[in-house]
């Protein structure tokens, strides 16, 4: 893929050095977990469940080891990429 892209919805989860974003699309997630899974650059990321962001990056698939389902995932470029309303 390797679309840059912007989602703008809010935080579902955060899992290290990452956190999930649903618009309201309500995508599905491998995990069980709803919304695109965003890497965050470095370290863990400034956000917390329930807060409405926009983030920008470099949208693809990822397929996990062992999985066999593709998910969303955007690549954060740099901590600019994220707004927090």
């Amino acid at each position: 893929m390797g679309l840059l892209a912007s989602v703008t919805g809010r935080v579902t989860a955060v899992l290290g050095q990452y956190f999930h974003v649903d618009d309201g699309a309500a995508v599905p997630d491998i995990a069980g977990r709803v919304g695109v899974m965003v890497r965050w650059p470095s370290g863990s990321p400034p956000v917390a469940a329930g807060q409405t962001v926009t983030v920008s990056g470099v949208i693809t698939g990822s397929v996990p080891s062992g999985w066999q389902t593709n998910r969303r995932l955007l690549f954060m470029r740099s901590a600019g990429d994220l707004k927090v309303h």
